[in-house]
């Protein structure tokens, strides 16, 4: 019995990974069952015996998806040393690298408009939050400029989430080092609002 269930496992994960790979490649309408059983080397009536549905199969699939943010809160609460450019290319490198674990994911979410992503709103929101309470404390302790916290986290996240986006869709490009990039770029965004001493 135990080594009917250990093929099941290994049926269900080729299944989930023929899966994740042609939802980010083809989006979710067009990866079919068909396509998801060819891939998985295993027969449409396989798929569906396991999962039912190609919904099911999206649902187990979102249900890997690992999020930023206590991540980063743990930094903030455990770690931050508010110097503001130090701590932001920490969180640069911490937000960057749980992209990429998530990357499939990402991309099926980017590729279909109609698929609403409650993990990913909820995962954006509460990194939101994060760092406005973050750009808050800088600001009182008279480390910041006083600017809009929302403005500056919208710039923070959607330049480092257009990186990764401009990385996984033009692969063969030669960019600068993710490493190189944010090693760069932090400073300049943290010289731009930092309180001159």
């Amino acid at each position: 019995m135990a080594e009917k269930n250990s093929r099941q496992t290994t049926t269900k994960e080729k299944i989930l990974q023929a899966s994740l790979k042609l939802f980010s490649e083809n989006g979710y309408k067009g990866a079919t069952l068909k396509k998801i059983a060819l891939e998985a080397g295993v027969t449409e009536m396989t798929v569906f015996r396991i999962f039912e549905t190609k919904e099911k199969i999206y649902e187990e699939i979102m249900s890997t998806f690992s999020s930023a943010a206590p991540l980063i809160r743990a930094y903030l609460e455990k770690e931050a040393t508010y110097d503001l450019e130090t701590d932001l290319k920490n969180i640069a490198h911490i937000f960057y690298n749980q992209m990429l674990d998530n990357a499939h994911i990402i991309m099926i979410i980017f590729k279909e408009k109609d698929i609403k992503s409650v993990i990913t709103e909820k995962s954006l929101l509460e990194l939101k939050y994060l760092f406005v309470l973050y750009f808050e404390k800088m600001k009182e302790k008279g480390k910041m400029i006083d600017v809009n916290s929302d403005t500056i986290t919208f710039a923070f996240l959607t330049s480092t989430i257009g990186t990764f986006m401009t990385r996984q869709r033009f692969p063969g490009i030669p960019f600068t080092p993710q490493e190189e990039l944010i090693d760069t770029m932090i400073p300049v965004f943290a010289r731009g609002l930092s309180v001159e001493q």
